[in-house]
């Protein structure tokens, strides 16, 4: 999720000489915390308090939680206990579902080299992803493993495919079809 810092200002309605304080809290880890400080000499300013979005890996989309205001802490009974309104805040996500490939070695040749592939995703998900592996060609070059799968716990690890050119392997007689 975008990691965005959200001003939120706080009007207090006016109190009198004793001290009152509100305190925030978020409803998502890391977010909105603090304690502006309302007193006799600063109560008609507007209070800020500051929302940290928290970044995930998911791609989970647009995620609304809120700013939540605990009851006033006053030993003024007209603020003591009192609860002002909670407020939505939208953290927006940053992450988009997917996967790259990239070559980890080379390209493959008619006497059984191999060519070594990276596949990896983009974002936790949110189950198992299997991805199926083939050649557009198998006459030039066969893919191990037929499929890969990434779990909730293991989606950050890239997994290693392997193509090989099957003429030297049919050659050697471990192939039909030569």
């Amino acid at each position: 999720m975008g990691l965005h810092n959200r001003r939120l200002g706080l009007q207090e309605t006016p109190c009198p000489a004793s001290r009152k304080r509100r305190r925030f809290q978020g409803k998502q880890p890391n977010g909105a915390v603090g304690a502006p400080e309302c007193t006799s000499n600063n109560w008609s300013a507007p209070k800020t308090a500051t929302v940290t979005g928290v970044n995930d890996a998911e791609a989970d989309g647009d995620q609304t939680y809120f700013l939540v205001t605990a009851p006033a802490m006053s030993a003024d009974p007209s603020y003591g206990g009192l609860n002002g309104p909670d407020r939505p805040v939208i953290n927006t996500d940053d992450e988009t579902a997917g996967f790259t490939v990239s070559a980890d070695s080379g390209d493959t040749t008619e006497f059984g080299g191999t060519a070594t592939f990276l596949i990896a995703l983009t974002t936790r998900p949110s189950a198992n992803v299997t991805i199926g592996l083939s050649s557009s060609n198998a006459n030039e070059g066969t893919v191990s493993p037929s499929s890969v799968t990434f779990t909730p716990s293991n989606w950050n690890s890239p997994r290693t495919m392997t193509t090989t050119d099957p003429r030297e392997t049919r050659r050697l007689g471990l192939l039909p079809g030569h």
